[in-house]
Parts: structure tokens; C-alpha cells; sequence
């Protein structure tokens, strides 16, 4: 784990702690794969956005998003992991 306290973009406090799957020591600098943490806080802005009727689920995310221009993808199906896409890590 690592740990960063960080208050009107000052950091106050980072260590890390333990050692990765991998067996190497976890300092401040080591990456972790966020996965689908993000997804929580993405899909409760979007459902807010739904209640403002700013957006709808069954709209083609590439209505908002242009490098999906190709694709025929619901927001619902990006939030629910019926997309399609693969997976994939970026570094």
C-alpha cells in the first residue's frame, strides 16, 4: 500500500508499505493498477448527470468521447462492463 496525504496540492505525508505482488518493496513512487475503483465515482457523476437530463444511459459514448467514433457503445454499456472492449494497461 501507499499512503499520500495531500491538502491544497501540498503534499503532507507519503510512504508506502509492504511489498508488491511481485515481492518488491512498495515505496512512494510504486504504481498500482487503479482498475475499476474509478468506475464508482464515474458512474454516480453520470447518473447525476442523467437526473439533470444532461445525458442519457442508452446515449453512444461517442457523443462525448471522439476516439469511440467507430463504435456503436452505450453509456450503460461502458458502466456495466458490456461494451466489448478489452481490457488493457496503460503506463
Amino acid at each position: 500500500m501507499a499512503v499520500g496525504i495531500i491538502e491544497h496540492g501540498k503534499i503532507y505525508y507519503q510512504k508506502g508499505f509492504g511489498t508488491t505482488s511481485t515481492g518488491q518493496e512498495v515505496t512512494n513512487k510504486t504504481k498500482f493498477r487503479v482498475a475499476s475503483i474509478t468506475k464508482l465515482l464515474t458512474a454516480q457523476a453520470a447518473l447525476q448527470l442523467v437526473e439533470k437530463g444532461k445525458l442519457k444511459l442508452d446515449d453512444n459514448v461517442n457523443k462525448y468521447l471522439s476516439e469511440f467514433a467507430e463504435q456503436n457503445i452505450s453509456i450503460q454499456e461502458l458502466m456495466t462492463h458490456h461494451s466489448g472492449l478489452k481490457d488493457r494497461l496503460i503506463s
